[in-house]
């Protein structure tokens, strides 16, 4: 048989105990030449050409190498569409099938990140938006906003130092909130993403796809 150009040759003994292969090529540079004949096409490639996205309907085309980072891209971008160049723009991954987005953070390379999207979802609508995010680095311009005085009891709060505060959190023998949350998950040897249920109690996840089961359960909880 051949194997991308190799031939196998296959021997069957009168006994039929065994079975005697051989190769018709020799020599290390034989293989050699065959692996770079028979690339693997699976393997990720250098650079891909990749359509970008823009909130008025245009898009634009470009060459994306490996190494490659978000907020270097977002510099060539501003430049191709024209546009100042502004801290706020980004890259957005979007799945539209499924409804979801997240901004790329500066550091991540696109083009990885690509090959991941491709992996993980060959059949699902996606592609990569480029706009701005306004909160982009709000967290850390205005990180109190993210936490209500209505969340905070400042009465009930120790007063530690702030590079101990983990530390005292995870080794304190006080109960932490009960936290809710949907997500979407992807299990291992699937293709598609799942909406589901979770809620953390103090050391137990409980996961459901339905919201009824988890709002029974919470309901189900003694108070403490």
């Amino acid at each position: 048989m051949d194997i991308c150009g190799l031939h196998i040759l296959q021997h069957f003994g009168d006994g039929g105990s065994y079975n005697k292969m051989k190769c018709s090529c020799s020599g290390y540079e034989r293989l050699l030449e065959l692996a770079s004949v028979c690339p693997d096409e699976d393997a990720p490639r250098e650079k891909e050409e990749l359509m970008f996205h823009n909130d008025d309907g245009s898009c634009q085309l470009v060459v994306v190498e490996r190494n490659l980072r978000a907020s270097d891209l977002c510099h060539l971008l501003a430049l191709k569409n024209r546009v100042a160049k502004d801290a706020s723009w980004t890259i957005v991954e979007q799945w539209v099938d499924l409804g979801l987005e997240r901004s790329l953070e500066d550091h991540e390379e696109v083009l990885a990140v690509y090959h991941d999207m491709e992996t993980n979802g060959k059949h699902t609508d996606k592609r990569f938006i480029f706009r701005k995010d306004f909160c982009k680095y709000e967290f850390f311009h205005s990180p109190q906003q993210f936490f209500p005085t209505d969340m905070v009891d400042p009465s009930a709060c120790d007063q530690v130092l702030e590079p101990n505060a983990l530390q005292v959190l995870v080794t304190s023998a006080d109960e932490c909130p009960v936290i809710g949350s949907q997500m979407w998950v992807r299990e291992a040897n699937k293709q598609v993403w799942s909406k589901v249920f979770m809620l953390l109690r103090d050391a137990t996840l409980y996961v459901s796809h339905k919201v009824q089961v988890v709002s029974k359960l919470l309901r189900k909880m003694p108070n403490k």
